[in-house]
């Protein structure tokens, strides 16, 4: 027989399915929505997912399915040869068990996204395989891949990448991959030149523990890295020349926001960064970062805001009287440095050279230990 598409869609409907026993050969042509939301779907084969030979997009199939108990087969997708698109064919699949195969993709040459395909899994377990994505060469985007799979253990694999020359963005690919250890690898992203954005890619990665200085050597295109290392806690240094050759990157909003492990920072760590143009919550909650180099924004002279840059660093006891010195067109200094409780003094000339400031609202907020205010 043939049925070219099924479509629960997260329907009145979706309740009434609670296995699937196989899936016979019925040449499905559309799998977009399949299975979305069928919270009583508890098992399907454990075999590979055939008749869908010309299907070329498996979109939120399983999304959802909350009660799905499962172990990926190595040949899942081993018949769907014109697959282009898996966004967030597992998304929120909680009890999905064991590991992810290395030749889940194999014979899916012609994939462009993986987005969010295993977003919110937390049951998956073990590493991350090096080979995952060795045959996709065409793929664009792995946006919120592993996202919140707080299972996966053990090191980031530095050829994870190597194949996918095309992959234009990395927000959140490891968002939330709590359990993920070591050190992040250098050569991770040196193949993706196109690389555009690597917002929150690491966010509360709390087990990584360094960052090579040239993780972003080859990706000269990116603009934005925004909440990159957010909640790394166990990072406790960054290389002056971590964002060297990154010249056109605009966006530095909470990069390094909670990493309380941090106690320095390099004064030439956005040296090469002319473009940007916020530094919004950047170091929000390094509560171990004692001083802030004087020339830190030196070249930043685009830079429109410093909102909430420094709140709550605790340790810093005072600021550089040139800190803002070449920052002329900066508008916004919102809570800068609220909470920074051992601020004792400010320098007289801290904002000289801001006369376009529109506000300084809450700016030395909860500053406990400040006793007077230059004018």
């Amino acid at each position: 027989g043939v049925c070219q598409s099924l479509y629960f869609n997260n329907s009145t409907q979706r309740l009434k399915l609670t296995k699937i026993l196989q899936w016979g050969n019925l040449d499905f042509r559309v799998l977009t929505n399949s299975f979305y939301g069928c919270t009583n779907l508890v098992s399907i084969p454990n075999t590979p997912f055939t008749g869908a030979q010309n299907c070329t997009t498996f979109e939120y199939l399983f999304y959802g399915c909350s009660n799905l108990e499962f172990t990926i087969p190595v040949d899942f997708f081993r018949y769907c040869t014109s697959a282009t698109i898996f966004l967030a064919a597992f998304y929120n699949c909680v009890k999905l068990t064991g590991s992810i195969p290395e030749d889940l993709f194999r014979y899916n040459t012609s994939a462009l996204t993986v987005r969010l395909v295993f977003q919110g899994c937390t049951g998956l377990t073990g590493a991350i395989p090096e080979n995952l994505f060795r045959y996709n060469v065409s793929l664009n985007t792995v946006l919120g891949t592993f996202s919140s799979c707080t299972g996966l253990t053990g090191s980031i694999p530095e050829n994870l990448f190597r194949y996918n020359p095309l992959i234009n963005t990395f927000a959140q690919t490891f968002y939330d991959c709590r359990s993920l250890t070591g050190s992040i690898p250098v050569g991770l992203f040196q193949y993706n030149p196109l690389a555009i954005t690597f917002q929150q890619v690491f966010y509360n990665c709390v087990g990584l523990t360094s960052v090579p200085e040239d993780l972003f050597r080859y990706n000269t295109n990116v603009i934005t890295l925004g909440s990159v290392f957010q909640r790394c806690s166990s990072i406790t240094s960054i290389t002056a020349n971590l964002f060297r050759y990154n010249t056109i990157a605009s966006t530095f909003t909470g990069t390094f926001q909670d990493c309380v492990g941090l106690t320095s920072i390099p004064v030439d760590l956005f040296r090469y960064n002319t473009a940007s143009t916020t530094f919004c919550y950047c170091f929000y909650g390094c509560n171990n970062l004692t001083t802030i180099p004087v020339d830190i924004f030196r070249y930043n002279t685009l830079c429109q805001t410093f909102q909430q840059t420094f709140q709550n660093c605790s340790k810093i006891t005072s600021l550089p009287t040139d800190l803002f010195r070449y920052n002329t067109i900066v508008i916004d200094f919102y809570s800068t440095f609220q909470s920074c409780t051992l601020l004792a003094s400010l320098p007289t000339d801290l904002f000289r050279y801001n006369t376009l400031v529109t506000t300084f609202a809450q700016c030395f907020l909860s500053c406990s230990s400040l006793t007077s205010i230059p004018s």
